[in-house]
């Protein structure tokens, strides 16, 4: 299994419309096939910046499968002003746990 990470900073004052255009959103990557599970939260500490937690059963299922399905492009359009940078992470050896990728994606301000 895989973690997406995704840190949306959102332009000031548009965190209701972000919210609701996720809304639309969600059972688009909650079809993808691989899709395990997500969860979308809110900073507490700065304001307008969201935190995507998205598990995949592969990088494949991320990479492949939802970049290439025609339905992403309807998420891109709801979601995504800007290109996402992304960045691909592993936990350390060191870890109590088991060493598993961790996709890394930098939204720049909406």
């Amino acid at each position: 299994m895989v973690l997406e990470a995704v840190t949306l900073h959102i332009r000031s004052g548009q965190s209701g419309e972000f919210e609701a255009a996720f809304n639309k959103a969600q059972p688009i990557i909650a079809s993808m096939e691989g899709y395990v599970s997500h969860d979308l939260q809110r900073c507490v500490e700065v304001k307008d910046q969201y935190l995507l937690l998205v598990r995949w059963r592969t990088i494949e299922d991320h990479t492949v499968g939802f970049r290439a399905h025609p339905d992403f492009a309807e998420w891109k359009r709801l979601l995504h002003r800007n290109r996402p940078r992304v960045l691909f992470r592993g936990r350390s050896r060191r870890s109590a746990v088991p060493p598993g990728p961790v996709i890394m994606i930098f939204l720049p301000s909406l």
